[in-house]
């Protein structure tokens, strides 16, 4: 464009110099707008610059809060999925309470909810034996019986003319019937008495009485076997004594109260209760077999060990023994000390940690975990968790045909050969329910509370 102009202004005439000083206006006035355009692009680039580099440091201070934020988030999503665990299992805590207090006190299967509540009841079975079916026979009680003859009818010995028939006794015809007899007797104690003399050398001896029977209470009026009635009525019976007044009297005997009440009191003094618990404990650590639970029970009395009222009640229970310990502590020392100088033996108990620890300590005895606890666990589970409720019904079905099978076996003790062929059926099932545990806990399409159940299971090594 400036040459274009050049030319045309240098065919008009116009001076070099001229020429020349216009150029270098032109070229000045362009070089000073482009350099303006420059300087005000440079001015706008420098201004985005510090523009991008402030929207840098917010990008990066959000990038920052997103960073906290998320891990806000998963704490939170942690928080929440523990919270939604704890009201589950609290939930299921209530629900097991509330079936408790008012559900069905029995355990057995067809008690439990129903897996769909819409469904109609089941009808359930007619109790009893059914008509048509065939009985188990009478039953002769293990008392030994008392033979009592029974003649014939003075018509029967007569013919019907009159004469006398001879008779040939045969085998007679047995037939038995429990009878009962209560009474009271009043016993009359003739103690001999008498003077002695000497036969041989006719020297003299004195009087002598006949010793006087042993009482329990020296002087008292009523015999050894009275107050065994008596502590038998009201500590094994558990009957008011004023029943056993009562019945007493119908009896013939009119016995006070104060009577029982301060006899009873007597023995206490004398140890009588404290020797009978003994020889009871005694009898127990003979059994190899025996089970053994606590409970909690309040004493409202403060001792050097314990000032807290919470006390736990021991019992154990053998085939003809059942011994109650009072004792403020819950541990294994209990059991030690009950035990103490039995070296082995069995113990059917539940999972707490007292029995577990005892075992420990005395390789000597096995701990039997009771199955009905183990099954307990898979009705709280239908209770709290209804989903996992035909789950449960599988398990509880597998618990219950391993109990009966047992009770088959232990029924065919007396015959060997059946004894075999049923432990054999039991080892098979518990081989079958332990593969079955393996595969549950292998699996990953069941919940926690499901492989807890199986855990414990496992753990616990219900089977031996």
């Amino acid at each position: 464009m400036l040459k274009k102009t050049r030319s045309q202004l240098a065919n008009y005439g116009v001076p070099k110099n001229l020429l020349r000083s216009f150029e270098d206006a032109v070229r000045n006035e362009a070089i000073a707008e482009m350099r303006s355009k420059v300087d005000a692009a440079e001015r706008r680039a420098m201004s985005f610059s510090e523009e991008l580099h402030a929207w840098r440091q917010k990008h990066n201070a959000q990038q920052v809060k997103a960073q906290k934020f998320e891990l806000h988030i998963a704490v939170v999503e942690e928080k929440l999925k523990r919270a939604q665990k704890a009201v589950a299992n609290m939930a299921a805590y209530c629900k097991k309470l509330r079936h408790q207090i008012f559900g069905d006190k029995s355990e057995r299967g067809a008690s439990q909810p129903a897996a769909n509540p819409a469904a109609p009841d089941p009808v359930a079975p007619q109790r009893g034996k059914r008509p048509g079916t065939p009985g188990h026979g009478r039953k002769r009680d293990d008392a030994d019986p008392q033979p009592i003859n029974h003649d014939l009818e003075e018509a029967d010995k007569f013919c019907r003319c009159g004469g006398e028939l001879e008779l040939t006794d045969l085998p007679p015809e047995e037939s038995y019937e429990t009878h009962f007899e209560e009474r009271v007797v009043v016993r009359q104690h003739l103690r001999r008495k008498c003077v002695r003399r000497c036969r041989k050398c006719g020297r003299s001896a004195g009087v002598k009485t006949a010793k006087a029977p042993d009482k329990i209470i020296p002087k008292g009026k009523y015999s050894v076997e009275f107050w065994r009635f008596l502590l038998e009525e009201k500590f094994w019976l558990q009957r008011p004594l004023n029943r056993t007044r009562e019945k007493l009297k119908w009896l013939g005997a009119t016995v006070r109260l104060g009577t029982i009440t301060n006899g009873l009191q007597l023995l206490y003094k004398r140890r009588i209760f404290e020797v009978i618990y003994e020889h009871i404990v005694d009898r127990s650590q003979l059994a190899e077999l025996r089970h053994m639970d606590d409970t909690g029970w309040k004493v409202f009395a403060e001792t050097e060990e314990k000032h807290s009222p919470r006390w736990c009640m021991w019992v154990s229970v053998t085939s003809d023994t059942t011994v109650f310990i009072l004792d403020p502590r819950r541990s294994n020392e209990v059991i030690a000390e009950h035990l103490n100088g039995v070296s082995e033996g069995v113990i059917v108990c539940d999972r707490h940690s007292s029995f577990k620890c005892f075992a420990k300590n005395n390789p000597g005895f096995i701990i039997a975990f009771c199955w009905i606890h183990q099954r307990r666990d898979f009705i709280n589970l239908q209770i709290g968790h209804p989903i996992h409720h035909d789950w449960a019904e599988t398990w509880l079905a597998r618990i219950d045909a391993l109990i009966a099978q047992n009770k088959v076996r232990v029924a065919a003790l007396p015959e060997p050969d059946q004894f075999k062929v049923e432990d054999a059926i039991l080892r098979k099932m518990v081989d079958e329910m332990k593969k079955a545990i393996d595969s549950g806990l292998a699996s990953s399409t069941l919940s926690q509370e499901q492989l807890a159940e199986l855990e414990s299971l496992k753990t616990h090594d219900c089977f031996r």
